[in-house]
């Protein structure tokens, strides 16, 4: 069963862990054993209960390509080791929370190479984080790094739904995933923010990038949309419940999660250049 589980897309797994207790705990024990397999790449194993701890306890959250790897229906390449995993890591931590990164990682064996202002980097960013560091951590085989924003209040969202591609909005934190474009997710494609950023180079954690939707109308992804946190209408969210299946036994979805009692409008543009939308303008 794990075998096939394992090899499922996304979707399958979120319905099998909605039909009883004993399929949730399956795809938890799935989903918990990818998480694992990322994050060696990052550290070894006897962090990881300490790194999600830390995240548990002043409610940081992951974001990027980390959890879109764990997410996106390509991940399987990797079940098997065929392909690499992410090597560098977001992290998104409230306010005043980002120096006692530095212990956390250094034990891991980072380390720091500047925490600095984010005055240099663009608005959508600077308006919402303070601070950002970088932590670097290299062996035989290649450089392992970890950037961390320091969010200017208490709440981490804002930083997330600042990026530069809607594949950036993909959230990971001590208990739950989410994707705030699953349809996107689903094609393996991601819409660049406002103002534009140039193509990542290619892997298979990095989706197509493009500036609009084609072929078919963009729905609830147009840019031009003010879509809101409230309730998480939208969002796709599944409560992973720990390394050991410790958090969120209830596992209930929407306006149970701590994002969804927020109240934060963002949009990624104001011109949608998508002929097939409603929205569609030059």
């Amino acid at each position: 069963m794990y075998i096939i589980l394992e090899f499922c897309d996304w979707t399958t797994l979120v319905t099998v862990s909605h039909v009883d207790r004993a399929g949730r705990n399956r795809v938890r024990r799935i989903i918990a054993l990818q998480i694992r397999r990322v994050l060696r790449n990052f550290m070894d194993d006897r962090h990881h209960v300490s790194f999600f701890a830390y995240l548990h306890e002043i409610r940081a959250a992951v974001f990027g390509s980390v959890p879109w790897s764990i997410m996106s229906d390509t991940r399987y390449f990797c079940c098997r080791g065929w392909v690499r995993w992410p090597t560098h890591m977001l992290i998104a931590t409230p306010a005043d929370m980002l120096h006692p990164w530095i212990t956390v990682l250094e034990k891991a064996g980072y380390k720091q190479i500047y925490n600095r202002s984010t005055y240099g980097y663009i608005f959508n960013i600077r308006k919402w984080a303070k601070r950002a560091a970088l932590f670097e951590r290299e062996d035989r085989l290649q450089k392992r790094s970890i950037t961390i924003f320091e969010a200017r209040f208490d709440s981490i969202l804002q930083v997330i739904l600042s990026s530069l591609k809607t594949s950036d909005m993909t959230i990971m934190t001590s208990s739950r995933l989410f994707s705030f474009y699953p349809t996107l997710m689903k094609g393996n494609q991601s819409l660049r923010a406002q103002p534009s950023v140039s193509d990542a180079p290619r892997a298979w954690w990095h989706p197509s990038v493009s500036d609009y939707i084609t072929g078919r109308p963009c729905g609830i992804n147009c840019p031009k949309i003010w879509r809101s946190t409230t309730k998480l209408e939208g969002v796709g969210e599944l409560a992973w419940g720990g390394l050991d299946n410790e958090l969120d036994v209830a596992g209930n979805m929407g306006s149970s999660s701590v994002f969804a009692k927020t109240k934060i409008r963002w949009r990624i543009g104001n011109k949608c250049r998508n002929p097939f939308c409603v929205n569609f303008s030059l």
